[in-house]
């Protein structure tokens, strides 16, 4: 089939000589052996008889030969280059995606780090299996020192120039909200390891297509687990609220107020101090819990500011209420801040590293890239581990690793995707960006440096508002 019978002159072609009986037989190529076709014969250029100068013909024989010899010599090199051209082009691009956090403040530098490792493992993880669709993962990280300006100018640069197709991050609340525009803007999926007011995900709900989604315990879960908790340890005491007057402690407060609202519940005493204030001015705050007669107090501060209200109220003796705090303040700095007073309030977060079998392999994953001591906070990394691996579920769903629109959509109806803190059956919808419910929490305190489950047998049938 398809064999040439003719020659171009249309007359049918001659049959091959038979071979001598005597000539050995013809070997079988090697199997998938790559041939080449021999190098063009370089013409040998004529000589002059001896003792005769060479004339004008003669020299221009030499040049026409030294010219037919030069181009077999780029032709094969015209050849090679396309060849390897060709081969470079089937490989498959590999695929950016973005990643932006703090990873330098005191507050929240070290979630944010942390968060840095557990991306990259995810990443590791991914290309060692082939990638998605057959393209690697290529990262592409920045530091926004939690700064609002350079946190804009990095979302710019991982859109603009790294042309990633989805990004994990920030950490701040505050940075949070205000670049989310940009993506949304951009048609660039945002997937939030950390920030957790709980309106960012909200804010272009009402829009045909959403593009922020999160992976970790929004506020008012938080408040709404945490509450429920102490109203149960309390027998339905009498709680109190101390807030930074800042707007993520502001807003903290309305949230507990709310939620007591829900309960039939009033705080018998709302203190706010603002930023900076000294453990002098705080011991009032205090006082006036405890004149209220406040079985419990919800702190609502940032990491360095809840060390000074532990000290403040460890001036008042003989007063020991039950204390929580917001997710923020599991940050090792409270530990180093706090000293032993800071296993006096219980907060609430999604994981710890030892929480289930794929936890505890991933925190050696990351101990046996990064070393001992790694990495700093575990709850962020999971949940930015966890974020990855839902944006990868989401190209492979949508059949593409460069197609925004078709990636978000994707992400919206995703199910069983696992990661590391659960088996996400549903993680998003066209409604719901909140990959994490009220549910996927647990208690945790201080002991010492490390930040422990605190078991709670009430936590069995705790009621949920």
């Amino acid at each position: 089939m398809f064999e040439e019978s003719k020659n171009q002159g249309g007359i049918a072609a001659a049959a091959p000589e038979p071979a001598p009986s005597n000539a050995p037989s013809p070997q079988p190529a090697a199997a998938f052996e790559p041939t080449s076709p021999p190098p063009p014969t370089t013409p040998v250029p004529p000589t002059t008889p001896p003792g005769k100068k060479p004339g004008k013909k003669w020299l221009i024989a030499v040049a026409v030969v030294l010219l037919l010899a030069a181009g077999a010599v780029y032709v094969l090199a015209f050849n090679k280059g396309t060849e390897q051209t060709t081969k470079t082009t089937i490989a498959k691009a590999d695929t950016p995606i973005g990643f932006d956090t703090d990873q330098s403040s005191v507050a929240t530098g070290t979630s944010g780090r942390s968060a840095l490792k557990g991306f990259q493992i995810a990443i590791d993880e991914i290309n060692a299996q082939g990638g998605v669709l057959g393209s690697k993962l290529k990262p592409f990280t920045l530091d926004d020192k939690a700064d609002l300006p350079t946190a804009k100018e990095n979302m710019q640069q991982l859109i603009n120039q790294d042309k990633v197709s989805a990004i994990v991050g920030p950490t701040n609340t505050a940075i949070a909200i205000d670049v989310a525009s940009i993506l949304q803007d951009s048609q660039t999926p945002l997937v939030i390891p950390i920030s957790t007011a709980t309106t960012i995900t909200q804010t272009y709900a009402q829009r045909p297509r959403n593009f922020i989604f999160r992976v970790t315990d929004t506020d008012i879960n938080q408040v709404r687990f945490l509450t429920a908790w102490m109203i149960q340890k309390t027998n339905n005491g009498r709680i109190a609220i101390i807030y930074d007057t800042f707007p993520y402690g502001a807003q903290g407060q309305k949230d507990v107020s709310e939620v007591l609202s829900r309960w039939g519940k009033t705080p018998v005493s709302v203190q706010g101090f603002t930023k900076g204030a000294t453990i002098e001015q705080l011991v009032p705050l205090f006082k006036a819990a405890q004149a209220a007669k406040a079985d419990a107090i919800y702190l609502y501060a940032y990491p360095d500011q809840i060390a000074n209200l532990l000290k403040a109220l460890d001036q008042i003796k003989g007063y020991t209420p039950t204390m929580t705090a917001p997710l923020a303040d599991t940050e090792p700095v409270v530990a180093k801040l706090a000293g032993s007073l800071a296993a006096n309030f219980v907060a609430a977060c999604s994981v710890l590293p030892d929480s289930n079998d794929r936890t505890k392999a991933l925190y050696q994953k990351i101990v046996q890239k990064y070393g001992a001591g790694q990495p700093e906070m575990f709850w962020p990394a999971a949940q930015a581990y966890d974020a990855v691996y839902l944006i990868a579920a989401a190209m492979k769903a949508a059949g593409t690793t460069t197609d925004k629109l078709k990636i978000n959509d994707a992400l919206e109806n995703l199910q069983n995707v696992q990661g590391s803190i659960k088996l996400y059956k549903q993680p998003f919808s066209k409604q719901n960006h909140e990959a994490l419910d009220v549910k996927d929490q647990t208690l945790v305190y201080w002991v010492g440096d490390k930040l422990t489950a605190y078991n709670d047998p009430k936590l069995n049938n705790l009621e949920i508002r």
